[in-house]
């Protein structure tokens, strides 16, 4: 599908002619079209709230890319909204604006490895991702937006556990790629939320 073709079909599907989306949004919104949050909200919030924590801490167009598309192997395979891992690459090569192959494969690389595969153990699966600081980063902030939206009993004990693993891993300091303030208030929001 054509760059021209999955912009129409967004707007479309978003309703609003005049929206201004960069291509990271146009590719998380076809990516996750169709699904839902817990809270019937359209999921592509979820991808965008990710990237806005990445860009309070980051400023490079790698990071947030691969904030606005963390789940886009995941979900947008099974709901058919992606063909293949294959196809995913050819079309973000034809939506990053001006990417040099390295940034390219920074970005896939990124998704890729933050795309969690079914029955892999949790805590063995964050650990692997702190040996890539842009998915490294991506995973802190999707821990921090999930954990501030509503999370089960399940999923709070679980950022809470991951959270712990990190400390003892890292000493309490910010891991390498990390941003001090990202770690600290990382830390922070599992904190508050534990104590509610």
């Amino acid at each position: 599908m054509s760059q021209e073709k999955i912009r129409e079909f967004i707007r479309l599907v978003i309703k609003e002619e005049n929206q201004q989306l960069d291509s990271a949004q146009v590719l998380s919104q076809w990516a996750h079209h169709g699904q839902k949050r817990r809270s019937g909200e359209p999921y592509f919030l979820h991808p965008q709230e990710v990237a806005n924590i990445i860009t309070a801490y980051y400023s490079d167009t790698e990071t947030y890319y691969a904030a606005m598309l963390h789940d886009a192997l995941e979900d947008g395979i099974p709901l058919g909204n992606i063909k293949d891992e294959e196809s995913f690459f050819d079309i973000l090569a034809a939506e990053v604006p001006n990417a040099d192959i390295e940034s390219l494969d920074k970005i896939y690389n990124s998704i890729v490895d933050l795309t969690k595969q079914p029955g892999s153990d949790y805590y063995s699966y964050v650990l692997k991702l702190t040996h890539n600081p842009i998915a490294f980063r991506v995973k802190l902030a999707d821990m921090m937006q999930n954990i501030s939206d509503n999370p089960s009993e399940r999923q709070l004990q679980k950022y809470v556990k991951t959270k712990d693993m990190l400390v003892d891993q890292f000493n309490d300091k910010a891991p390498p790629g990390i941003s001090p303030d990202h770690w600290k208030n990382f830390k922070m929001v599992i904190n508050n939320a534990q104590k509610e």
